[in-house]
């Protein structure tokens, strides 16, 4: 063994991790007569992430014996999280008094992704034991990510064509994966014997894209254009023993539970084309799309991706899943909504 690592003690884990970004683009332009052509462009891209361990072993082949605590706290609030905010707003406008034409285009796009990572005991590389003779404890435990672009474009000519775009694109990604003992690569031997209490995890995406576009001639050819797009994703793991890659063995004596897993998702998508012309043509068209998506998922005993056995009797050269347990529960619910 390269590393023997024991804990008799407490560990309380906390980690909090905000990141915001907001940006505004405004494009005025007008004249008496003749051409007017203007854009605005804002983009507001955002990263966050939060991670916690409680015990890290390294690279080698080691072992971990956990007969203390190691936990996120009893509190109400949130001890693990990670938030990010994204928030893009475009405002382009042109203006012709007499003659010509007016051409404009906005576009507001929008990126936030929030990622959170909690371990109780992490093996990394090498061939490890892990032993869990304590308490895991962990409760509410988030990761959050807002996406907002709004996009105005306003054209307007007393003569002649005026032309109009507006485009706004959003998109929010929340991400969360706790697990109690992790094996990580190589050959390992994980064992429970106490608990391994995984509650109240949330991963929260909400992605609004709003697009607005105006154009108006009092005389000849009028076209409007209104853009949406709107994603957001929320997706939540949460794993009791995980062995990771290659031929593990793990063994659960005691109780394993998992619940309060949540994964919550809003889109919206609006968008608004408006035309008007004094004589000739008017044009306006407005698309919206909006997505939403939400994954809770909680695993009691994982046996990662080499072939794990599950009788060391039988196959005594290759890995196992021990199946011995006392409790295992496990509670997940997901909800998203899309609205156009």
């Amino acid at each position: 063994l390269d590393n023997i690592i024991v804990n008799n003690g407490n560990i309380q884990l906390k980690s909090d991790a905000n990141a915001q970004a907001v940006s505004v683009g405004v494009s005025i332009q007008g004249t008496s007569s003749g051409l007017v052509a203007g854009a605005a462009l804002t983009n507001a891209s955002v990263y966050s992430n939060a991670g916690a361990t409680g015990i890290q072993a390294g690279r080698g082949d080691d072992m971990v014996i956990n007969t203390g605590t190691i936990r996120t706290g009893s509190e109400a609030e949130r001890q693990v999280q990670s938030t990010a905010t994204a928030v893009g707003v475009s405002v382009a406008s042109q203006l012709t008094l007499q003659a010509g034409a007016s051409l404009g285009a906005a576009l507001a796009d929008t990126d936030a992704r929030a990622v959170t990572q909690l371990t109780a005991i992490d093996g990394e590389q090498g061939n490890d034991q892990i032993i869990n003779q304590g308490t895991i404890d962990f409760q509410n435990v988030g990761a959050n990510a807002d996406a907002v672009s709004v996009s105005v474009d306003v054209a307007l000519a007393s003569s002649g064509l005026a032309g109009g775009a507006a485009i706004a694109n959003s998109d929010s990604t929340a991400e969360l994966t706790v697990n109690g003992l992790v094996g990580a690569d190589g050959k390992d031997l994980l064992v429970n014997e106490t608990n391994i209490d995984l509650r109240n995890m949330t991963a929260d995406a909400d992605a609004v894209s709003v697009s607005l576009a105006v154009t108006g001639s009092q005389a000849g050819v009028t076209l409007s254009g209104a853009l949406v797009d709107a994603d957001a994703t929320a997706t939540v793991t949460a794993t009791g023993l995980n062995g990771g890659n290659d031929e593990d063995r793990l063994l659960n004596e005691g109780a394993i539970n998992i619940d309060g897993i949540h994964a919550n998702t809003d889109a919206v998508g609006v968008s608004v084309g408006f035309s008007f012309a004094g004589q000739g043509v008017a044009a306006s068209a407005a698309l919206a799309r909006s997505g939403a998506t939400s994954n809770a998922n909680a695993t009691g005993m994982v046996g990662g991706a080499a072939d794990d056995g599950k009788d060391p009797r039988i196959r005594p050269e290759a890995g196992m899943i021990i199946f011995i347990q006392r409790q295992v529960e496990i509670l997940t619910a997901s909800d998203a909504d899309s609205v156009l």
